[in-house]
Order: structure tokens, then sequence, then C-alpha cells
């Protein structure tokens, strides 16, 4: 585990010096994935959270299927049974802009005394989640498109994004509050070593598990190092002690456990 948390520190001291070069090199359209018109979302009363689908994804969310450990979330395990919408797109509106709008929607309170902030501390803000190949950051330009929008009304809203950790822009752990305006993250490191991690996941292939596992902990660190408060997701039982000792070790401030 020493050698693992080494090369991932190092890796994070790297990419931290590059971050002058992140939107060079993301402007390439390998690295930037738009948001399908595919939305569902699932609100309480303290947030709101967006699940970004491919095209041809069910209509339904299957809670329990296998692939649904590659991006770990609260709503995912805690609400089960909760209500998912489909997000209509307003006409005229961009997807960006629906999805900012039914933020909004979420947000407005029925007084002349709109605010502009959050809810303040009992607000668990936005969050979303992708459910599909590509991993929730893939899509940073349209999250940082829809945070913006947000925040020219309500500057005091959180946002937070669930993600693997396995971007195809490394680089993007650096920047996710500077430019994206990013308030929290929580990242799905699942344990403590690749093989658990290979066996949570279903993966067969060790290579492609411990090359994997490599970039999960490298993208902590990196955000870690470059001051982001990451939270990390692991699983529970035999995981969850060995998962959280890594992660505190890769420089993650707070650990949530889920039993799968």
């Amino acid at each position: 585990m020493k050698m693992l948390i080494q090369i991932a520190r190092a890796a994070a001291r790297k990419n931290v010096h590059r971050t002058k070069r992140f939107f060079t090199c993301s402007n390439n359209e390998n690295h930037v994935k738009k948001i399908t018109s595919n939305v569902k979302f699932h609100q309480s009363d303290q947030s709101i959270h967006f699940y970004l689908l491919s095209n041809d994804a069910s209509t339904d969310i299957e809670w329990d299927d296998p692939s649904m450990k590659f991006i770990l979330s609260n709503s995912q395990y805690n609400n089960k049974k909760q209500v998912v919408k489909q997000l209509d797109i307003s006409q005229g509106l961009s997807i960006q802009s629906s999805i900012a709008a039914q933020i909004e929607k979420h947000y407005c309170i029925e007084s002349s005394n709109q605010f502009v902030g959050g809810m303040g501390e009992n607000d668990g803000g936005v969050w979303i989640s992708a459910i599909s190949t590509l991993d929730t950051l893939d899509y940073w330009d349209d999250i940082k498109d829809i945070v913006q929008q947000v925040k020219e009304k309500r500057h005091g809203v959180p946002f937070g994004v669930h993600t693997s950790g396995i971007v195809q822009d490394v680089n993007i752990a650096t920047m996710l509050k500077s430019d994206l305006g990013l308030s929290s993250i929580q990242v799905s490191l699942l344990s403590s070593d690749p093989q658990s991690y290979a066996s949570i996941r279903g993966i067969q292939d060790m290579s492609k598990a411990q090359q994997e596992f490599g970039q999960v902990c490298n993208f902590i660190a990196t955000a870690a190092e470059s001051g982001f408060p990451v939270t990390a997701a692991v699983a529970g039982g035999k995981h969850a002690r060995g998962g959280g000792e890594l992660a505190k070790s890769l420089g993650a401030v707070d650990t949530i456990v889920y039993d799968l």
C-alpha cells in the first residue's frame, strides 16, 4: 500500500504542475463529452440529484445492476425506492439551461423574499452522476456551464459530483473548484487494493483492474494536492477499514461506506 500511495502522490504533484495546459488538451473532442437529452433527477427537501444517461440507456434505472458500482452515490443506495423523474427539455432551451431551470425551480420558494444563496446548513446542494460507460467529469464542459448559469442568480448553491475517478482528462482533478465551481466531490475508491476493487466491480482482467485502481488513487491524490476536499466512497464489510485508511493516506478528508 505504501508503494501505491507514493506513486499516486508523485503523479499528483506532476499533474498539479501541468494545470496550465488543461484547457489546451481538453478542447480535444475526445476529452469533452456532451450531455444527451436522457437526463433523470431525484429531489428531496435537502438536495436535488441529476443522473446523466446515454441515449440508448433503459427508461428505468436499474439500481442493482453491477455496472452501478462504477460510480457510487448517496441517492443510489439510500433511496432505492425513490421517485426518479425524466427531465423535461424546455422548448427553446439547451439541455444545460433545462437542467439549470430545474435547479432554479427546486430552490424557488413561494415568497416575495427570494434568496440568492442556498438553503443554509441544511442544504445538500446539487449533485450530478453519470450512469453510462463514461465518467461524470467527462461532461465537465456542460457541468461548468450549468454551474455558471445557476450561480448567476444563486451564488450560494453548492454543487457536487459523484465520480469513478477514471476520467479521460486527468488534469480535471486540479480544476474542480477554480474552473468548474464545485464544492464537493465523492470518488468511488471502493477498497484498498486492486484485487478487491476488481471483485467489487466485477472486472475479470486483473491488468485492467490494476490500471483503473491506480487511476482512481491518482485522481484522489491529485485533487487533494490541489487543495480540494475529497470524499472517498468505499464498500462496507471487510473493505471498509482498509479502504478508509488508503483514502486518508491519499489525502481524502472523509470516507462514506456503502453496504453493497
